[in-house]
């Protein structure tokens, strides 16, 4: 075995310093479906699903705003009750998560996407009050996923069983364990099992923890590093207190973003990009493929 190949992908971007915030993949809805079975390193393609339901599912994602299809399952395998199936939607000024039971997959080819992405009356009672949490844990795709997600997973589970589940891949194998907070689409990495319980209860008391804080789905990466660095300047961790109002896009690496707090206060930021000086590989599986990654830097902040 190689230096390169023994080598975790998640201890070689901690080794050289890269930061958590602004590598949340942007995604603003969800389908997440129960697969209480293995998954292969490409979960929805290698699944046993029917060739019907994998077209049906690639075709629903074509009309949804930045989807994510995701696997999820809890630890043993239960096939005797009905089949789990939620929906999210991670827009910043509202979010929803549906809850539908199915009795068979093949349901999925009855299920009205265009009327939940409309948040119409007719699914109304679909909508679901308490949150969903997702680790990854597929290890097929990534080792760290399994290497680091199943403890998490583990040390979560037991505090709140209904709640939490394992998935197929979320993005970012190399900042595992990763965990999902829906509806709002709060990503975190680098989350140590002993402090999975506190996350959750951040999220679920409308707080942020920026140790841990990879990014809000629903924001492009420049603008959940802006978000990132005016967190930390204000000492703001309450999820709803700030709002994106504004975006220019300068060039290709400058932006200039407008938050504003629920007083109507408005912070200016201006944010770089430039490429790291080292070289990550982003898998494990693919020790030899290396790459730059996208830093994001604060040029300026003002208020008004």
């Amino acid at each position: 075995m190689t230096q390169g190949q023994s080598l975790l992908c998640s201890d070689l971007s901690k080794s050289v310093g890269e930061p958590l915030f602004g590598t949340a993949p942007q995604t603003e809805t969800w389908l997440l479906l129960e697969y209480p079975f293995s998954y292969g390193a490409k979960a929805l393609e290698e699944s046993d699903l029917s060739d019907r339901i994998k077209s049906h599912l690639a075709a629903v994602q074509k009309f949804l705003p930045y989807p994510r299809l995701v696997l999820i399952k809890k630890s043993s395998e239960d096939i005797g009750k009905a089949i789990d199936f939620f929906l999210a939607f991670t827009n910043e000024r509202q979010q929803r998560l549906y809850h539908l039971e199915l009795s068979s997959y093949d349901e999925l080819l009855d299920v009205d996407f265009q009327s939940y992405r409309a948040a119409s009356p007719l699914v109304q009672d679909k909508l679901q009050p308490e949150p969903v949490f997702l680790v990854c844990t597929n290890g097929k795709r990534d080792r760290c996923c399994a290497k680091f997600g199943l403890p998490l997973y583990e040390a979560i589970s037991g505090y709140m069983p209904a709640a939490v589940w394992q998935s197929s891949h979320v993005g970012g194998h190399r900042f595992a364990g990763n965990l999902v907070c829906l509806p709002h689409g709060i990503y975190y990495g680098r989350i140590p099992p002993e402090q999975g319980m506190r996350v959750i209860d951040a999220y679920r008391n409308r707080s942020i923890i920026l140790e841990y804080y990879r990014g809000r789905a629903c924001y492009t990466p420049a603008q959940q590093a802006g978000e990132y660095y005016l967190r930390t300047h204000t000492g703001i961790s309450d999820l709803d207190e700030l709002h994106l109002v504004e975006t220019q896009s300068l060039d290709a690496d400058h932006w200039m973003f407008v938050f504003q707090n629920g007083l109507g206060k408005k912070y200016h930021l201006r944010i770089h990009r430039e490429l790291s000086d080292f070289d990550i590989f982003d898998s494990c599986n693919t020790p030899e493929k290396r790459s730059q990654q996208s830093l994001y830097e604060l040029q300026d902040i003002k208020e008004s």
